[in-house]
């Protein structure tokens, strides 16, 4: 049986859960416990922070996943890209989802593409959040 780990257990995460379960694969889920509609639909579940990538490599590695994957959780793209690219699955790379899940990287990658973007700063202290606010 092949095996999924799904990043996430809400309820966000709820009809990818039932999908995979309909299509026959066992499915291991990764989250807190506190919120986890999945936790008792999915096979197997861990109550392991969703970036917790090394934790989550580790025994996805152990169980031998064929597959990982999440929806509606830009935060769990990370992990879901390490995890995959340590254990030579397809994904994008763990460079490229840092970029993308980063809004100032991704910006200047548009940029630096010539693909039009809003215009954007970054705000280091509570002051420089004071005088954006005040523009």
């Amino acid at each position: 049986m092949k095996k999924i780990a799904i990043i996430g257990a809400s309820y966000l995460q709820l009809p990818l859960v039932l999908k995979a379960k309909e299509l026959g694969l066992e499915v291991h889920c990764f989250a807190w416990e506190i919120g986890a509609v999945c936790k008792n639909i999915a096979d197997f579940f861990y109550p392991i922070s969703v970036i917790d990538k090394d934790k989550i490599f580790d025994i996805c590695n152990k169980i031998g996943i064929s597959g990982i994957t999440s929806i509606a959780s830009d935060i769990a793209v990370p992990t879901i890209s390490y995890v995959a690219e340590k254990l030579d699955l397809v994904s994008n790379t763990y460079k490229d989802a840092l970029t993308t899940t980063n809004k100032y990287e991704m910006r200047k990658i548009f940029i630096k593409h010539n693909v039009a973007c809003p215009q954007f700063t970054t705000a280091k202290d509570n002051y420089s959040i004071m005088v954006l606010n005040s523009l």
